[in-house]
């Protein structure tokens, strides 16, 4: 069984039929969402399952791990992302960024699990499998969700211990946002004040990556200096 409460006042004719969906199947076939909310009290039963969320009757089991170890090492296609010269549109690069997760996630799994051996096996193949002419760590994107996406890669990355990854992933989103930041300072009058959300984020983002180097590994010193200024917005990446 699974007990939660409904966080809403009211409810749409779509969350009606996934509650329908969850009261009437008793657990006779498997249920999937494509993400891990579902903002109707039951996120804590939700379990990533590959690409996909499976609800189970378990609280706080956030990943399959064995079983997505396998398909992440042995079923996962890229679609030719580790070829050179392959252009992926802003849609396609949706769905690598969903891949990326994944491994990210899972690999993040592992080494919480203590292990970082195979953490660090499944952030390699991800890695080798996204060539970055094609698809790079830092990107600029709508709210900037590339970055953000390959932020979580950098904190697997650390967990798991993996340096050589830390050092490729924090080079490629440090550029990027540092470019976000010197255009946004070149911008005057309303055109600067329309990016003035933009600039934050990716001011936030530099310092989380600074909180996050000082919190897993001091001792790994990133190239660059961060530009990000002291702001208590920022996301904190939590000391392991």
């Amino acid at each position: 069984e699974v007990r939660f409460e409904i966080p809403k006042g009211s409810l749409l004719k779509n969350d009606l039929a996934v509650l329908n969906i969850v009261a009437a199947n008793k657990w006779a076939r498997p249920i999937y969402f494509t993400n891990s909310r579902a903002d109707l009290g039951f996120d804590q039963y939700i379990r990533r399952d590959g690409l996909s969320f499976r609800l189970i009757p378990v609280a706080n089991s956030r990943v399959n791990t064995d079983w997505m170890l396998t398909k992440a090492e042995k079923t996962f296609a890229f679609g030719n992302a580790e070829k050179k010269g392959v252009y992926f549109d802003e849609e396609n690069r949706r769905h690598l960024n969903t891949i990326r997760s994944a491994y990210a996630e899972l690999a993040i799994d592992l080494a919480t699990q203590n292990r970082k051996e195979e953490a660090k096996r499944v952030l390699d193949k991800a890695d080798k499998m996204m060539d970055q002419s094609n698809f790079a760590y830092g990107m600029t994107g709508r709210g900037n969700q590339h970055n953000s996406n390959s932020l979580m890669f950098l904190e697997a990355c650390y967990m798991a211990g993996d340096s050589a990854l830390v050092e490729k992933v924090s080079r490629s989103v440090k550029t990027d946002l540092q470019q976000q930041i010197r255009y946004y300072n070149s911008l005057s009058g309303t055109n600067a004040d329309n990016m003035g959300e933009e600039k934050r984020m990716a001011d936030n983002y530099l310092r989380a990556m600074d909180q996050m180097q000082s919190a897993y590994n001091p001792r790994i010193q990133i190239p660059g200096k961060l530009m990000a200024p002291a702001d208590s917005t920022a996301p904190k990446a939590a000391k392991k």
